[in-house]
């Protein structure tokens, strides 16, 4: 279906067995049944995702609302000792990266120099 033909170009023609209209057309007027049956089918189920969708959220809310909120709460100093098992922990993870980093770095040379006798 042409719509809006009265705005059309000059220079593009249409079928001479083209359905044209003036203006939007209305599906349900135009459109086999069949199509019009998916298109409510498509509705239907865009509608139910919408419901469950908002039913979702106002659930997430009431349950934010009942539980105490990690976002809204001050965060609080670590005591020396935990900011000591942090740092050591960090700096565990760091070594471990540089230590793997280190053995790549190795593994790579050893294969270009290999690659550079051939």
């Amino acid at each position: 279906m042409h719509m809006y033909v009265e705005s059309k170009v000059s220079w593009l023609p249409l079928p001479k067995d083209a359905k044209v209209c003036r203006g939007m057309f209305k599906e349900r007027e135009v459109w086999p049944k069949s199509s019009i049956a998916r298109l409510e089918a498509c509705q239907a189920k865009f509608e139910a995702s919408r419901k469950d969708a908002a039913q979702d959220s106002t659930k997430k809310e009431e349950e934010e609302d009942g539980e105490d909120n990690q976002a809204d709460k001050t965060p609080t100093a670590e005591t020396p000792e935990e900011k000591a098992v942090d740092d050591q922990n960090a700096d565990k993870e760091f070594e471990r990266r540089q230590k793997a980093l280190e053995e790549r770095l190795e593994k790579l040379t050893l294969k270009i120099s290999e690659q550079g006798r051939t």
